[in-house]
């Protein structure tokens, strides 16, 4: 079907016609909406896929953290008066919730630990919750990296570990062990 189709135009008008306080469809007097195709967009706001968009960094630093600003829609409806719950959800560092800001749009703030574990990628997904029920979620990546610097780490002051990450391609890290020794002198 090749059908010109503006869901913009259609998202103002659900929710120009539809009165919040009454839970019902109503227009201004002498206004006259095609009951056919009203049904039809009642239709497919019920039979609409969730839709998750979002925006995030690329890569984010081990040690450092990465920001996620996202918003939930379906093919008519930009925002909806249900209570939905965003979440991030990764094996590596867990779930966590969205804050809400305003018309289903959504902030979180994650921190990835400085620790090996989480290079070269993290993986997770952005799950919508309605109670207890999933209705809408997708899969995304970030990438890592250690900034290309020396770490120094003293253990016990006879050991002295110099670590040299660095980020290139096929995720070569180096590590360097370098013993002193204390000497003891007896009189």
């Amino acid at each position: 079907m090749n059908i010109d189709f503006d869901s913009d135009l259609i998202i103002n008008l659900v929710q120009n016609i539809f009165s919040g306080d009454v839970k019902e469809f109503s227009i201004s007097e002498g206004e006259i909406v095609d009951q056919e195709i009203f049904l039809w967009v009642c239709e497919m706001a019920q039979e609409s896929q969730l839709k998750i968009s979002f925006e995030t960094q690329t890569e984010v630093a081990l040690g450092g953290t990465f920001n996620i600003s996202a918003s939930v829609s379906n093919l008519i409806l930009s925002y909806f008066e249900k209570n939905l719950t965003l979440m991030f959800e990764s094996i590596q560092l867990g779930s966590h919730e969205f804050n809400k800001s305003f018309d289903n749009h959504f902030f979180l703030d994650v921190n990835v630990p400085q620790n090996p574990n989480f290079y070269p990628t993290i993986y997770g997904k952005l799950v919508v919750y309605e109670g207890d029920t999933i209705i809408g979620e997708i899969s995304i990546s970030i990438n890592t990296f250690y900034h290309q610097k020396d770490f120094q780490d003293v253990i016990g002051s006879t050991i002295t570990l110099s670590v040299l990450f660095l980020t290139i391609p096929g995720g070569v890290i180096i590590l360097t062990e370098a013993k002193s020794k204390k000497r003891m002198f007896r009189v």
